[in-house]
């Protein structure tokens, strides 16, 4: 009998052991940023560090997709030399990223180091922007959370989606794109709660960003704020800070451009007709059902609206955080189809991490569902810390790069100034070819170099008939008007929407046509595409004066 009398007490002893555990667990992310004063100078530090790392070293190792940081160098050389982008020259993308590349490459003197210098000022900016706009809507260490982030995902070394020994600038706007995004997401998962002008000028001038960096980023931004909408009187504040900051951001982009808004909206036109108009809905839809990680995703936050949110069934902010997390669920399978070999899906992981920190709220609040409201905590940081671990990867291979040994196997291209630049040799599994190869890229840029050095003059343009236009900055020769960084088949045109041909020429004095034949994979489809296309105009107007291994050289008629 004593034995039983006691067991009721045994089980209570050990309720009360895993409540306080629980709760200790809970106040420790719930600490006053007081409180987190050590972490937070320690986030600080690293994040300092972190950013200098990449700004000394990122673009000296590229061992995937090395013609796409030339594309950045050229358009952020062009800037330099006085061009204003969609109106001197073609552009898939807004202005944007070739100014921030420009921006960098200003202070770097040149050197292809302004690519890493304009990423670390950008990853900085964002960390700043994030964490001033998260520290009044979210206990401390969410903040500090979301702001690392917003900082490892905007300025990763390695594209997102891709293994962390790929280390690359290709396509690093859709990086950027992310860090902007989750600006707008994070603003707009509290503006319930928190309807201030400034919020909503913060989510206007992100919000102008994006469009004037890509516009599938920008599409999801726009229904983000859609879904958040003021319903009342009391949001216009909101409203009005987001009016003001899109009126702010656009005059600004105006000026810069010389006012050539029509010309940067021709482009994205175009643009949208090279890849085609037909519908994605369905094919988001069936993927989303499909996939195990969005079907979880949409049930945490389902659970989560209706732990944080008391009242109606219906009441605002519970559909404001459906509607979010659905369109976030969406954008992942959208940033998929529309962002090339970029196959990252990023923003469900900030998500979770402004979920987690409504969760700390509700903890507060529901005795009865505490036990659950932790076991969702505990779930979602365990993934949140995963895509933390993939970032420090990254940076562990780039800091590999900087070894004397490693930088040993990479090889340079044959110009002046390009400091630490260097390209390396893919790595896939044995017997797999690829043309994906630094040494032979490089070769095939020294080739042209060594034809251009000998068969033409500093004072002369040059343009490439082909995917990138490499030579006016590899040989700092003041850059042709007209043009484009690059040209690729179904990305910025197709065959049945076509640059004019007096546009993809400009006035350049030179003509580069790449050995189609000779390339590999897309790079040669791609270049036997445009020969076909342009090459009427070609012999109509210049004439060959010279062939390498690699390039014929064309000369503009007089």
């Amino acid at each position: 009998m004593q034995n039983a009398s006691s067991c009721p007490d045994e089980t209570s002893s050990s309720s009360d052991g895993s409540a306080s555990f629980v709760d200790r667990a809970m106040a420790w992310l719930m600490v006053s940023e007081r409180e987190s004063r050590w972490i937070r100078w320690g986030l600080v530090f690293f994040a300092g560090v972190y950013l200098a790392c990449l700004a000394k070293f990122q673009v000296g190792p590229n061992n995937r997709w090395g013609w796409d940081t030339l594309m950045l160098l050229d358009g952020g050389w062009r800037i330099l030399n006085g061009q204003i982008p969609h109106r001197d020259f073609y552009l898939a993308l807004g202005p944007l990223e070739d100014m921030l590349v420009a921006f960098g490459m200003l202070l770097a003197g040149g050197t292809p180091q302004g690519i890493g210098i304009g990423n670390a000022i950008f990853g900085l900016t964002v960390g700043i922007w994030g964490w001033i706009l998260s520290r009044s809507r979210m206990p401390a260490v969410p903040a500090m959370l979301l702001t690392a982030w917003l900082i490892l995902i905007a300025t990763s070394p390695t594209p997102l989606g891709v293994h962390s020994d790929v280390l690359s600038a290709a396509m690093i706007y859709n990086r950027h794109g992310y860090g902007l995004l989750g600006i707008v997401l994070v603003e707009c998962a509290f503006s319930s709660e928190r309807s201030r002008f400034w919020g909503g000028f913060s989510t206007g001038v992100a919000l102008t960003l994006l469009a004037f960096l890509k516009l599938n980023y920008f599409g999801v931004g726009a229904l983000l704020l859609i879904a958040t909408a003021p319903s009342s009187r009391k949001e216009m504040w909101r409203a009005g800070g987001v009016v003001a900051g899109i009126a702010a951001t656009f005059a600004v982009f105006s000026m810069y451009l010389r006012f050539a808004i029509p010309a940067f909206l021709a482009d994205m036109a175009f643009v949208l007709q090279a890849h085609g108009s037909s519908s994605m809905l369905r094919s988001i839809l069936s993927e989303s059902a499909a996939n195990a990680e969005l079907v979880s995703l949409a049930i945490f936050t389902v659970v989560t609206a209706y732990l944080v949110t008391k009242g109606k069934l219906w009441k605002l902010h519970r559909v404001r955080l459906c509607l979010l997390g659905c369109i976030v669920i969406g954008s992942g399978i959208l940033f998929r189809r529309t962002n090339g070999a970029d196959l990252g899906d990023l923003l469900p992981s900030l998500w979770t991490v402004v979920l987690i920190s409504m969760l700390l709220a509700a903890y507060q609040q529901r005795n009865k569902e505490k036990m659950a409201v932790f076991v969702l905590v505990t779930v979602a940081l365990g993934g949140t810390v995963a895509q933390f671990l993939t970032g420090a990867q990254s940076m562990r291979t780039l800091l590999t790069y900087s070894l004397p040994a490693t930088r040993a196997k990479g090889v340079t291209p044959a110009a002046n100034g390009l400091g630490s630049f260097r390209f390396y040799d893919a790595h896939y599994a044995p017997g797999v070819w690829t043309g994906d190869s630094g040494h032979l890229y490089v070769a095939t840029l020294n080739d042209g170099l060594a034809l251009l050095e000998n068969s033409s003059t500093q004072s002369e343009s040059v343009m490439t008939l082909g995917m990138q236009n490499p030579f006016s900055y590899l040989l700092r020769r003041k850059p042709a008007l007209g043009g484009s960084p690059w040209l690729y088949l179904d990305n910025n045109l197709s065959r049945e929407h076509k640059l004019e041909a007096s546009r993809v020429f400009g006035d350049a004095a030179l003509i580069m046509v790449p050995d189609a034949e000779k390339e590999f994979g897309s790079a040669s489809q791609n270049d036997i595409f445009l020969q076909q296309a342009y090459q009427p105009y070609l012999l109509q107007h210049f004439t060959l004066v010279a062939r390498s291994q690699w390039w014929s050289l064309y000369r503009r008629n007089q």
